[in-house]
């Protein structure tokens, strides 16, 4: 009787332990824009840019020089940096036909996101980055990021 207890006990251990771990729901993050959540499906650097992408928006961080350390950025208005100390951001939201485009404002040099660097990839986040439509100054939100990237 204790041989199968014995043998079933470890039968189990071994089988919990080869059972592969689940990915992560999300692995690229998200951002938050206009109360809705965009969920990356593809984030990754080209150049001094992170691009992620989700199934109805993209956002784009511009780094004047992309970062080698972590640490803090100051927000650029008008989505591009001008020093290395900042970083400028761009979101394009819904369908091709009816997007809209929105770049950082600045917010008068108050906002900031946080870069990580873990293994060579970059984590960008941030709260309250207020973002403003192009074509329309009246409209504006703030934008709270979190993405890595991928690839």
């Amino acid at each position: 009787m204790r041989k199968i207890i014995f043998v079933t006990l470890v039968s189990g251990l071994l089988l919990m332990a080869s059972c592969a771990k689940t990915p992560p729901a999300n692995p690229g993050g998200s951002w938050v824009f206009k109360q809705t959540t965009y969920n990356t499906t593809t984030c990754a650097a080209t150049g001094n840019i992170l691009l992620a992408s989700s199934a109805s928006g993209s956002l784009t961080v511009n780094f004047y020089s992309f970062p080698t350390a972590s640490g803090y950025l100051t927000v650029a208005s008008g989505g591009y940096p001008n020093t290395f100390s900042q970083v400028g951001i761009a979101a394009t939201v819904g369908n091709t036909a009816n997007a809209l485009h929105y770049t950082s404002t600045g917010g008068n040099g108050q906002q900031q996101v946080y870069v990580t660097l873990t293994n060579g990839k970059v984590n960008v986040s941030g709260t309250g980055i207020e973002m403003q439509n192009g074509a329309s100054p009246y409209d504006s939100s703030a934008l709270t990021l979190n993405i890595t990237q991928l690839q």
